[in-house]
């Protein structure tokens, strides 16, 4: 009997490196959870790890007796006669049968084991590079799904063909893209917030640059973050070398006053100080500037580098207390994995407005481009 064990980020690869490696013939002996990597038992990433048999019977045969030679006399005496021994009985196939189907039952009522056997090759190479993407199992398996409902198995059958299909299908998962958008006549009001440390106020510095210098847009800037002197003095610099108005306020009635005071602007950018998403207070506080007024549009400021489950807890409590509008993400090229990009628009419905991707002002931020995210996604290009 082969015996091996088979790790995965889940039940359903786990058993897929089974059923791929040992056939559906496979019996499974064990399964368990551990976790891997991390620090200090901080940030560590769970396994499973499945421990997988495989019936090789040797032929079956007859018991035999093995007799030994005649005992000899010892001083006149006999020696005990030695035992007859026998060989082992091999296990029947009728038992082992009854035992794996048993498993097979148990295994069959797990909702997280669905086997991948009925896809085409092309597409479970695309489903393993999302997984390894960190694109969440339910979501790939979406996109998959997207893409067979619309082609047959046998279009399917080329990888190439397969993968832009795929492609495809998660650029239109990322849509739509909402970046800032300009009326003839309308002035916009724009507000970024988010956590600590994601880089608001260098990516507002980047917009203003940008519709200003670039789109020649009549740009002003507003800032309620009065915790960091640091941060007021840096947008006071971004401010003057652009060559448009900074005003700083303390409150909700300042802010009023301010918006009223930029009437004759295109484009005000409101620069917010970081919140935990965590302090309940800190956010009402945020929302008492923001949330009254219906004409001020939120951008949630996100690091691609933070892990998904946190990015949902900053996105819900951000929500709850402001309303959130769009989405926008920095530090791409701090990260080599985007999966978490698609997982959160999926789950929370938010469109995508802009990216970062260092720290140049203005060059480093860009309209999010799906095409060049879905090829990120699945491993083909980089951002």
């Amino acid at each position: 009997m082969k015996v091996k064990r088979f790790v995965g980020d889940d039940v359903r690869e786990a058993m897929f490196k089974v059923r791929m490696e040992m056939g559906s013939d496979a019996l499974i002996l064990h399964t368990r959870k551990f976790k891997e990597g991390g620090f200090l038992g901080l940030f560590a990433r769970q396994k499973v790890e499945v421990t997988a048999a495989l019936d090789e019977f040797p032929p079956v045969v007859s018991p035999r007796v093995i007799f030994e030679p005649k005992p000899s006399v010892v001083h006149g005496s006999l020696a005990e006669e030695p035992a007859v021994t026998r060989s082992a009985e091999p296990e029947t196939k009728g038992e082992l049968a009854e035992v794996k189907q048993l498993v097979t039952r148990i295994i069959d009522r797990l909702e997280d084991v669905q086997p991948v056997d009925d896809l085409p090759r092309p597409l479970v190479v695309s489903l393993q590079a999302m997984l390894a993407n960190d694109v969440e199992e339910q979501v790939a398996r979406q996109i998959l799904s997207r893409v067979l409902e619309k082609n047959s198995t046998g279009e399917l059958g080329n990888q190439e063909k397969a993968g832009a299909l795929v492609e495809q299908a998660i650029e239109k998962a990322l849509k739509p893209i909402r970046p800032i958008s300009m009326g003839r006549k309308t002035r916009r009001v724009v507000a970024l917030v988010g956590p600590t440390g994601v880089g608001k106020t260098t990516t507002i510095a980047k917009l203003a640059a940008d519709f200003n210098l670039i789109k020649g847009k009549r740009v002003a800037l507003v800032t309620i973050d009065t915790y960091r002197i640091a941060a007021v003095d840096q947008l006071r610099t971004y401010a003057d070398i652009i060559r448009i108005p900074l005003d700083v306020v303390f409150t909700p009635e300042n802010l009023q006053h301010a918006l009223k005071k930029h009437e004759d602007k295109d484009l005000i950018l409101i620069d917010t100080a970081g919140r935990s998403p965590k302090n309940s207070g800190h956010l009402s506080e945020l929302g008492g500037f923001i949330s009254g007024d219906s004409s001020i549009e939120t951008h949630l400021v996100l690091s691609a580098t933070t892990r998904f489950q946190d990015l949902l807890d900053i996105v819900s409590e951000f929500n709850s207390a402001v309303r959130v509008d769009r989405l926008l993400f920095t530090k791409l090229d701090e990260t080599s994995v985007y999966g978490s990009i698609l997982n959160l628009i999926q789950r929370t419905k938010k469109p995508l407005s802009y990216v970062t991707v260092g720290q140049n002002v203005p060059d480093d931020i860009e309209v999010a481009d799906p095409v060049k995210l879905a090829r990120s996604i699945l491993g083909v290009g980089r951002q």
